[in-house]
């Protein structure tokens, strides 16, 4: 599940929405064609993989089928399931889980949506499905981290990390001043990002400025040098070697490169 809730989705196309009622559905399924998730507002579904893993769903449950997976549906007792099937770029494919929902009512409007958009096929329907898939991944994940925030010691760098996400592409953030917002030393400051995100507070401000300069060469309408000012970076050599650190090329190989793909 974890990778599933750290991935950064980018959606290819909708293949199916629906919803179906007690009794509906096909038992047994194999070499699934999609990706899928599965929702259960009344719950009592055990999905069993290949012979082996065994989930059951509870009410207001979701369950990730993988494309190409193998299993069986038994069900302990009727109920609703409301499901989407997907594609997703770069074929990436995670375990099968079950994520408990907290809001279920939300979630069971999204799903709805989604069904009411694909069934009625109005002109957009599937990027209206695409857009509230890509809320209920947003959800899940975010509904993931909130765990990892509650502990006091994560608690204490929270500010910390609102002030680098709204701040990284215009200031010279340092580690001095994130610790200062804090109210901790810099040795502890360090200690907590690596604990948390298994980076140095710096890596993690590059890494965000990195992301955004991919995405500005990528619309291909900013020059080299407009990039790098624009995600961040103050010295343009500086970003070019970290830029080929993290990717294996300079900025300029991998504008040409996005080009042609």
């Amino acid at each position: 599940m974890n990778e599933f809730m750290n991935y950064d989705f980018v959606i290819d196309k909708i293949t199916f929405a629906c919803h179906l009622k007690p009794g509906e559905g096909a038992p047994i399924h194999k070499n699934r064609q999609n990706h899928g998730l599965a929702f259960y507002p009344e719950g009592g579904v055990t999905f069993i993989f290949d012979d082996k893993l065994k989930l059951v769903v509870g009410a207001g449950a979701i369950v990730y089928l993988p494309k190409g997976s193998n299993y069986v549906v038994k069900r302990r007792y009727s109920g609703d399931c409301y499901a989407i099937n997907f594609d997703v770029l770069n074929d990436v494919s995670f375990e099968p889980f079950v994520f408990s929902t907290k809001d279920t009512a939300s979630y069971l409007q999204a799903f709805n949506a989604c069904k009411n958009a694909f069934q009625k096929k109005q002109p957009g329907y599937k990027n209206l499905v695409m857009k509230e898939l890509y809320g209920i991944i947003y959800k899940m994940q975010r509904q993931y981290q909130i765990p990892y925030n509650k502990t006091k010691k994560n608690k204490t760098i929270d500010i910390a990390i609102k002030y680098i996400h709204s701040n990284y592409c215009t200031d010279t953030i340092s580690i001095e001043k994130l610790a200062n917002t804090c109210n901790i030393s810099t040795v502890y400051l360090r200690k907590l990002f690596a604990s948390r995100f298994g980076v140095s507070p710096i890596q993690y401000i590059n890494n965000l400025k990195l992301t955004r300069a991919k995405e500005l060469l990528e619309s291909n309408m900013y020059t080299v040098s407009e990039v790098c000012f624009l995600s961040g970076f103050s010295d343009e050599s500086y970003f070019s070697r970290k830029f080929k650190d993290a990717t294996g090329v300079s900025p300029s190989e991998y504008k040409e490169k996005k080009l042609f793909i």
